[in-house]
């Protein structure tokens, strides 16, 4: 399943740029997302990467919203995939999260606590940006989105992850 490295390089930057726009998305348009955000502390700050791999997109929190955390190198959290097919696999939807902690896929460098806040920011995050039949694979306590979080999926596909 993970053959072609090149491919799954190209995805993957792809599919952090769709995850990093979401998650900047959402910091200022929803009020659930919000909500678990406000569980961090302002000035927190946190990276996903990959291991031996330049592909990494972090995150810093500042007046209560996210914003892109540029060339910092000390991050409080850093959540680290062990190799590209682990992210392609997580990213893609094609496997939970939660799983993929369970596999060791992903290590965790900095609190635990910190990193259950920022895993049921993560599922707001996944249960917005895929829809309901993937969401509900990936999300272990999933409810079905209302009206509000469909609107918000279209708000954000048409016009979100470009700006």
């Amino acid at each position: 399943m993970c053959a072609k490295i090149k491919q799954k390089r190209l995805i993957i930057s792809l599919l952090f740029y769709i995850f990093e726009k979401a998650m900047l998305f959402l910091s200022s348009n929803d009020t659930v997302f919000a909500r678990d955000l406000n569980n961090l502390p302002d000035g927190f700050s946190f990276s996903f990467s990959i291991k031996y791999s330049n592909l990494s997109v972090s995150f810093i929190k500042e007046n209560d919203v996210l914003k892109k955390s540029g060339d910092r190198k000390d991050f409080r959290l850093k959540l680290v995939f062990n190799n590209l097919c682990s992210a392609f696999l997580v990213f893609s939807g094609i496997l939970p999260q939660h799983t993929a902690f369970a596999e060791h896929r992903i290590a965790i460098y900095g609190s635990i606590a910190d990193a259950l806040v920022l895993t049921s920011v993560m599922n707001r995050l996944q249960s917005v940006i895929f829809p309901d039949f993937v969401s509900k694979r990936l999300i272990k306590e999933f409810k079905p989105s209302s009206d509000k979080e469909k609107a918000l999926f279209l708000k954000f596909y048409l016009y979100g992850w470009i700006f």
